[in-house]
């Protein structure tokens, strides 16, 4: 069976769809054209990262400022990939972000919604920042 991008797969989970890297699998390939290649793009990634947690925090709704605080980023290991995490919590230690982002109630604007928006603005640019790294970096290598 198929799955088509953005499709259900047999675990309930979305697939990535054809032709999806896995970010070893990257990493291995990169550093075969180059450490300053790999370097250049991890460099390039934390750039695009610290720019999305930024504007996250300036699109948080503020009321007490928790919310705003508790955006994070954590690269793993050899900082190939990032997680970026919202866990502020009431006083019931309750998380709140998901409230925040789907309930127009809460939210700070009409629509509620301040992550994946953000993400969605700053895709296109990130990726474009890690290919002009690695662009940059094969040329200065010969």
């Amino acid at each position: 069976m198929a799955y088509r991008r953005g499709s259900r797969n047999r675990s309930g989970s979305f697939s990535r769809g054809n032709g999806y890297m896995s970010t070893p699998q990257t990493a291995r390939q990169l550093r075969e054209l180059g450490d300053d290649v790999l370097e250049a793009a991890k460099a390039a990634l934390k750039e695009g990262v610290d720019e999305i947690v930024a504007d996250i925090k300036t699109r948080a709704p503020r009321r007490t400022g928790k919310l705003e605080e508790s955006v994070k980023a954590k690269a793993n290991g050899d900082g190939t990939s990032y997680k970026i995490t919202i866990d502020a919590k009431n006083k019931r230690n309750i998380s709140y972000a998901q409230f925040v982002e789907f309930d127009p109630r809460i939210g700070g604007s009409p629509t509620g919604r301040f992550i994946y928006p953000t993400f969605e603005r700053h895709k296109v640019e990130v990726y474009r920042k890690i290919q002009e790294a690695i662009r940059d970096a094969m040329n200065n290598g010969d």
